[in-house]
């Protein structure tokens, strides 16, 4: 797993490690050692559970690069308020964790179609 995993930070151009950590979420990105820890408590439900929270940080470390470190978290904040203002959940409903989910799958539908073109391609050559 964490070998596909440093895959796609290759990909996308991130020297960033990846590694097990005992957290409370499914995964996060720290800014401050640059990596991305995954939940040893969390068993994901699939590949595609995955590659999916991969991706989905891989957005956050991309919007951080951005905008900054301090910008980012500060916007960030800002949107969980906004969540919160109108009863929803700051994580949940925190328009930059939105974003990120709809960034991920559409990452992963890209790479799911290149996927299969190259299955396709080695079953016909």
């Amino acid at each position: 797993d964490i070998i596909i995993a440093r895959y796609i930070l290759y990909n996308y151009s991130l020297d960033c490690d990846i590694i097990f950590s005992n957290i409370n979420d499914k995964a996060c990105y720290d800014f401050d050692n640059n990596v991305i820890k995954l939940s040893d408590k969390y068993k994901f439900k699939n590949g595609f559970d995955f590659i999916m929270t991969i991706l989905h940080e891989v957005k956050h470390i991309i919007d951080i690069t951005r905008l900054g470190y301090k910008k980012y978290i500060k916007k960030y904040n800002q949107a969980g308020v906004m969540a919160e203002r109108v009863g929803k959940n700051f994580h949940d409903d925190n328009r930059w964790e939105i974003k990120a989910e709809r960034w991920a799958l559409n990452q992963m539908n890209i790479l799911w179609s290149k996927w299969n073109v190259i299955k396709m391609y080695e079953v016909f050559k």
